[in-house]
């Protein structure tokens, strides 16, 4: 099973949000032994919006991307590389063999052998509004796939073991290649993912001041070695034109949930970033501690 969900909000200072896709995944151990049917694939979206403009102003306009979806792709002879599980959140995968399972469906599938890595996105819509108007918005999206595994009559194979993370690779370099990493991750201006393990965890992003812009609530059902992850915009459009944020976790089930901002540990990441935006020494301390200026409701985020 994988099961993933994530509550969205801007403040009214926002005037557009890119396309979101939730992204969860698990290595399937017993590949290539093993036999999978996958018996349910659901999305579901609660969306709500409410927008406002100067008095006077006249009519404003909103104009949505749509509603929610969710695919599911079982992958033969993934290599087991953590690359396989990126190129899949790019759409750029092109090796392997891809099983697709696309929601709603409710009826058990044809039976797939040997897969090596269970892949779920849920995609969420866009939306913007025209100046002067301005918007403040909630959403909240969730999927879930049920799937069978079965063992099959193969003779053994040598195995390669699944890696746990992205950051394994990277706690051998050595504090000084990580920071360096991390300065050149966090001066770039494009989007950069965020991953995280089985639980909950709550995210901001904030402004130089570590005003909120927007704020993200996520949960992750799944086995131990299950991953959940999104793209995180290194800068919003607002009426004043596109302003420059960092991400800051300001929350999480436990102190034991792993996460990730750009392959490396999420403060490392927001540290620096904080640095490249302009953030003083003191918000930098406070987005490190999860303290941030909040101005959207929290009713708005609770599961």
């Amino acid at each position: 099973m994988l099961q993933v969900q994530g509550a969205f909000g801007v403040a009214k200072d926002v005037q557009a949000e890119e396309p979101s896709r939730l992204f969860a995944h698990t290595w399937l151990p017993s590949a290539p032994h093993n036999r999978v049917m996958v018996r349910e694939v659901s999305a579901q979206q609660a969306y709500f919006s409410g927008f406002s403009g100067p008095s006077g102003s006249g009519e404003g306009a909103i104009i949505s991307g749509g509603s929610a979806v969710a695919t599911f792709i079982l992958v033969v002879d993934s290599n087991r590389k953590f690359s396989t599980v990126q190129a899949l959140m790019k759409e750029q995968i092109s090796f392997g063999r891809k099983y697709y399972f696309h929601a709603p469906s409710y009826r058990d599938s044809p039976e797939v052998d040997g897969p090596d890595l269970a892949f779920f996105a849920v995609r969420m819509p866009s939306w913007s509004v025209k100046p002067p108007w301005k918007i403040q918005s909630a959403k909240r999206m969730s999927g879930h796939v049920y799937f069978d595994e079965v063992a099959k009559p193969l003779p053994p194979v040598k195995i390669k073991t699944p890696p746990k993370s992205a950051l394994e690779d990277l706690v051998t370099k050595g504090n000084i290649t990580k920071v360096s990493k991390a300065k050149k991750s966090a001066s770039s201006s494009k989007s950069v993912l965020f991953e995280f393990g089985p639980g909950e965890v709550m995210l901001a992003l904030t402004d130089l001041n570590g005003n909120t812009m927007s704020e993200m609530q996520f949960s992750l059902a799944g086995d131990a070695n299950a991953k959940g992850g999104i793209m995180l915009p290194m800068s919003l459009n607002t009426n004043e034109g596109a302003i420059a944020v960092t991400p800051t976790i300001i929350s999480r089930s436990s102190s034991d949930l792993e996460l990730s901002i750009a392959d490396l540990e999420a403060n490392l990441f927001i540290r620096e970033r904080a640095k490249v935006i302009g953030c003083s020494k003191n918000v930098i301390k406070q987005l490190e501690g999860g303290k941030v200026k909040r101005r959207l409701s929290t009713n708005d985020f609770s599961f």
